[in-house]
């Protein structure tokens, strides 16, 4: 099976958040980068937690919304996993 622990990450974090410290993800990202693991981490310059109006639409890279980067990053892990038929 294609345990959660093995699979990619992907975050998005304010770096204001107020309920779940900015530190842990960068916790996760050091962890991840430690270990070679494949990770993305998209930081919004924001004080809330939870997303914010408009957030998905916000420019990830240029012409690239969040929402799609986060799309195209599941594509390419999700799209290896059913080639390989793991489960």
């Amino acid at each position: 099976p294609y345990f959660y622990s093995e699979g990619p990450i992907f975050m998005t974090h304010a770096t204001g958040d107020p309920v779940v410290p900015y530190q842990l993800s960068q916790d996760i990202v050091d962890r991840a980068e430690a270990i070679g693991h494949p990770y993305e981490r998209f930081s919004a310059d924001a004080d809330t937690h939870g997303l914010p109006d408009g957030l998905f639409q916000t420019e990830y890279s240029p012409g690239i919304s969040v929402f799609q980067a986060q799309v195209n990053w599941l594509d390419s892990f999700l799209v290896g996993v059913q080639e390989t038929g793991i489960d």
